[in-house]
């Protein structure tokens, strides 16, 4: 439904569709104006032109003029604009009642009515627009309110399945330290302590059961949205000038449990500090999700890297724009990403078709892509020399003074071609 705007403090306008040859009646233009509004004389012509302008319309019929009047009520039954506008018809007495019908719904006012008769019509055709506009009005803010909503939780939705792969990973962290602990491999420990260890275990089990379990919930209760969801507070991020080559190293340290039990050399090239500025702990977020992607695929036997190091010039970026940047590079020696899939598995909850058997959301890229954009930063997919991944979340050496310069992210297969990706789009675990 479409519903004319009327300027604040003018007054309505009510249209009088008139045969050519016959004046409007008097009294009804005095009951427009009685009841606060101006009035347009409409010819025919004129009718089906201004049609959409008035609040409401008044067709004056004698016999004489029904078949000149009757398209005008056609077209306007046509028009989504005027279709549902409130119609007053003043009727001589020699007007067949079998014919009004097919002028459509309205107030019925015989010519000889009193001025009060005229003056209530019209009246209550001005009230039935007034009260249309605000339903329509209504009808548009709880859309966009609907709407809101919708992303809101989308968003709330999006949050909760990162909190749930994040926590996930770092529980097996967890856990793997409490194992080696509970099976003598980092000492020897006494009974009261191997309780203790195995409550951990215990605990961090049921704390990831119930993550997974509100997730889960979380994908059921609230639908996908076609609309990208808003940055929330939990994806803000608080940037400082942090050491990343000190950051890798710890990081690293806490998986060589998980790289041991699996066989896989686990190495950091990181003795160099290299600062960048970013949230560390959102850097350590996207790290994490590297590192547990490599070692779920990488087969025992094989080895998982990560470096640190100054990141090239983006050659996308002017001269102008240009600027140092620090890239965290994680490589392994496991399947690969096929060069045309290394858009796609950057979008949350894609997984490739080879790797639907083993755990996983999908949503370990997805994660890094997001924190490369809070940081206008880059991620690069390519092919580790020899067979593998390698991927890289580049960040800027220092954002301060260029806050207003927008985020890009960008996956780029072997030199020299690249694939852009849209914010809305970022191997997934």
């Amino acid at each position: 439904m479409s519903v004319a705007v009327v300027a604040p403090n003018e007054p309505p306008i009510v249209g009088i569709v008139v045969d050519e040859t016959a004046p409007a009646r008097s009294a009804v233009i005095a009951a427009i104006e009685a009841a606060g509004a101006r009035f347009e004389l409409w010819t025919p012509a004129t009718a089906i032109a201004r049609g959409a302008a008035a609040e409401a319309v008044v067709f004056d019929l004698a016999a004489s003029s029904l078949e000149r009047l009757l398209p005008v009520a056609a077209v306007l039954d046509g028009d989504p604009r005027t279709r549902w506008k409130p119609r007053v018809f003043v009727v001589d007495e020699d007007v067949p009642a079998s014919r009004l019908a097919s002028f459509g719904a309205g107030a019925l006012v015989p010519a000889i009515a009193s001025p009060e008769t005229f003056g209530l019509a019209i009246e209550r055709a001005l009230e039935q627009a007034q009260a249309r506009r605000d339903a329509h009005a209504l009808a548009r803010s709880s859309v966009d309110d609907l709407r809101a909503l919708e992303r809101t939780l989308v968003a709330v939705q999006q949050d909760g399945a990162t909190l749930s792969h994040d926590a996930r990973v770092l529980f097996g962290v967890i856990l793997g330290f409490a194992a080696n602990m509970r099976d003598g491999f980092a000492g020897p420990i006494t009974e009261e302590q191997r309780q203790h260890v195995q409550n951990i275990l215990d605990a961090s089990n049921d704390a990831a059961t119930l993550l997974e379990r509100y997730a889960s919930a979380l994908r059921r209760a609230i639908p996908r949205s076609s609309e990208p969801a808003q940055a929330t507070a939990a994806r803000v991020a608080t940037r400082q000038h942090h050491d990343l080559g000190e950051l890798v190293r710890a990081t690293v340290a806490l998986f060589h449990g998980i790289a041991s039990a699996k066989q896989i050399r686990l190495a950091a090239e990181a003795s160099r500090a290299l600062f960048a500025w970013c949230d560390p702990m959102q850097v350590k977020q996207a790290l994490v999700n590297l590192l547990s992607n490599a070692l779920k695929f990488t087969p025992a036997g094989g080895r998982v890297n990560v470096s640190v190091r100054p990141g090239p010039l983006d050659p996308a970026r002017s001269a102008a724009m240009a600027r140092p940047d620090v890239e965290i590079v994680v490589s392994d020696t496991g399947p690969g990403i096929p060069e045309h899939e290394r858009s796609r598995v950057l979008e949350r909850g894609v997984r490739l078709e080879r790797d639907l058997a083993m755990p996983g959301t999908g949503h370990g890229l997805a994660i890094v892509r997001d924190v490369a954009e809070l940081h206008g930063g880059l991620v690069r997919i390519d092919e580790t020399p020899g067979g593998g991944a390698s991927i890289a979340l580049v960040v800027p050496a220092d954002r301060r003074g260029r806050s207003g310069e927008q985020a890009a992210v960008s996956v780029s297969s072997a030199p020299p071609r690249a694939y852009s990706v849209p914010p809305s789009s970022a191997r997934s675990t």
